[in-house]
């Protein structure tokens, strides 16, 4: 997972997205996975989630493909996804990278020259990169088909790792620290999946 990415993969990645879901913008998609671990010491209510289990965050951006792009493994249970984006790695990165992200290219069949973006839900803060999409009762449903299938890829590509991956569909036994180390392995190990044997 290269860090920072660059300009040439960002434009790679826009083209699989247009090719595969009818959406040009996207070079990834972003959203956040709580995965179970056990009720760390001395952590009271840090890791405790709305949906009253521990957890850490991995929050991932992922290709068209369902490769992951970029992952941030660690954050706080009880952290919003907008939260847990502002504080992250990848946000820094891409921070660091806007020039980068700004570069200007034709959208297809029109002059308008539209920057490279991220496309997430509802829950992230709307930003020049990271793209969310309007709320459901606010979008005319044609529109909102394309952005949202291309959101929905980060989704698949969780479903895909964790049926591979079965330690995930539990609370890993494990101090917090080795989790964190034990799921950005897991995040490699279904990169190097995916391009030996596809989805």
């Amino acid at each position: 997972m290269p860090v920072p990415p660059n300009v040439k993969s960002f434009k790679n990645r826009t083209a699989e997205f247009y090719y595969k879901w009818d959406f040009p913008l996207p070079v990834g998609s972003v959203d956040e996975k709580h995965i179970r671990i056990k009720s760390a010491s001395k952590s009271g209510s840090m890791f405790y989630n709305d949906k009253q289990v521990f957890s850490i965050i991995l929050l991932a951006v992922a290709d068209a493909k369902y490769r992951f792009l970029l992952v941030d493994v660690g954050a706080y249970g009880k952290d919003s996804d907008g939260g847990v984006l502002s504080n992250s790695s990848i946000y820094k990165n891409l921070k660091s990278a806007t020039s980068k992200l700004s570069v200007e290219r034709k959208f297809p069949n029109s002059e308008l020259k539209p920057p490279f973006v991220f496309v997430g839900d509802e829950a992230f803060p709307l930003r020049s990169y990271p793209m969310r999409l309007f709320p459901r009762s606010q979008l005319n449903i044609k529109f909102k088909l394309s952005p949202s299938r291309a959101r929905k890829v980060v989704e698949c590509s969780f479903g895909i790792m964790s049926a591979k991956f079965p330690i995930l569909l539990k609370a890993i036994e494990t101090k917090v620290e080795n989790a964190v180390y034990f799921v950005k392995a897991i995040t490699m190990l279904h990169n190097i999946l995916i391009d030996m044997e596809g989805y």
